[in-house]
């Protein structure tokens, strides 16, 4: 089954936090520049409005953000000057909370020089100052989700930089689960004043089931979600199944587009070969949309 992505935007966590950390410096000769290692500790905390993996609330449809014992953050922070903070923070055994919404996490971050084409330790002067002031930002790692190079097919990698990035195509899937377990982006932004990253949710998931005369078995369709302009808000392309129906689920950015909204599916081996459903008014929230439309 082929999938790819064409566009798409990103998503937060959030997290209240406790830090500690230990710098490895050269006593003997302070010009002499050494790898440094910053030791952070986090007690982290996810807020009501979920973002990733998560149940169905049928009043609303909304999305319960929950932690998963073996989940990880990676944190990166641009020191500016080709220099940055990086690396994981494993959840500390024991830390989870009964209902999912606070873990402790801990690691040491690493500062890299990336001017090169491979990141290399090297040190910085923080000083007495908080290490992630200078703008850290932190991503949950889901369990289940795989390190690998961009084009091992693996549901994230980190770049030459340290940046960590999402293989787009793993954001959409046969199912909500499937996709939900797999590499949806969870992010926030560091605050210094309160010392914690705190949560927006920035994306839905469009849930959708397409039957019908009109949509032929096992083949490739093209479907994107526009607004009431005809831009592009997301693209897709996923695999009509052996009885010639669309079951696929998505994530879908939100914000503040012009309604309604059009779901505009195509026919890969026959562009003119195509259909376009009007969805909601409403701008997309971040909940599950179940889209069941009938193709004749």
């Amino acid at each position: 089954m082929k999938m790819t992505f064409n566009r798409m935007g990103w998503l937060v966590m959030a997290a209240a936090f406790i830090m500690s950390f230990a710098a490895c410096s050269n006593d003997d000769n302070e010009t002499n520049v050494q790898p440094q290692t910053i030791h952070v500790s986090v007690d982290a905390g996810l807020g009501n409005d979920g973002t990733t993996r998560s149940e169905m609330i049928t009043e609303s449809g909304k999305r319960v953000l929950t932690f998963t014992e073996g989940d990880r953050l990676y944190v990166y922070e641009d020191l500016g000057g080709y220099l940055c903070l990086a690396g994981y923070l494993t959840m500390k055994d024991g830390s989870l909370a009964a209902d999912g919404k606070s873990a402790a996490f801990e690691g040491d971050l690493k500062v890299y020089d990336y001017k090169t084409l491979t990141a290399v330790e090297t040190s910085y002067d923080f000083g007495d100052a908080d290490p992630l002031a200078a703008g850290a930002d932190a991503y949950l790692v889901h369990k289940n989700m795989i390190e690998g190079d961009e084009a091992s097919g693996a549901h994230y990698f980190i770049s030459n930089s340290k940046r960590l990035n999402f293989n787009l195509t793993n954001l959409i899937a046969s199912d909500v689960e499937t996709l939900m377990e797999s590499a949806l982006p969870v992010w926030g932004l560091y605050n210094s004043a309160t010392k914690t990253f705190e949560l927006s949710s920035h994306t839905a998931i469009f849930n959708v089931h397409i039957s019908g005369s009109g949509v032929v078995a096992n083949q490739d369709y093209n479907i994107d979600v526009r607004d009431s302009d005809g831009d592009l808000i997301m693209g897709y392309r996923y695999t009509s199944d052996d009885t010639g129906v669309i079951n696929c689920a998505f994530v879908v950015y939100c914000n503040d587009y012009g309604a309604p909204y059009k779901l505009q599916i195509a026919n890969t081996s026959n562009w003119s070969d195509d259909k376009t459903f009007e969805l909601a008014n409403n701008k997309i929230e971040a909940k599950i949309y179940n889209i069941t439309r009938t193709w004749n």
